[in-house]
């Protein structure tokens, strides 16, 4: 399985889905998956945050529809 998804995050930086990317895993306080996509690197961190306004306005938009 983690062959798949770092196939998939590849693919779609690849695919200009996105630029760069970083997926992890937690479960029961340990790191049980952790891939970075693109321009990436250990050092570079992403937050939910950036996700807050694509969200919200997709929320808003379906609800006004």
């Amino acid at each position: 399985m983690n062959r798949t998804i770092k196939k998939e995050m590849d693919n779609a930086v690849e695919d200009s889905v996105f630029s760069a990317g970083e997926l992890l895993v937690g479960i029961d306080g340990k790191i049980a998956f952790h891939h970075y996509a693109g321009k990436s690197r250990e050092d570079t961190h992403f937050d939910i945050a950036s996700l807050t306004k694509p969200i919200c306005t997709a929320t808003l938009a379906a609800i006004m529809i």
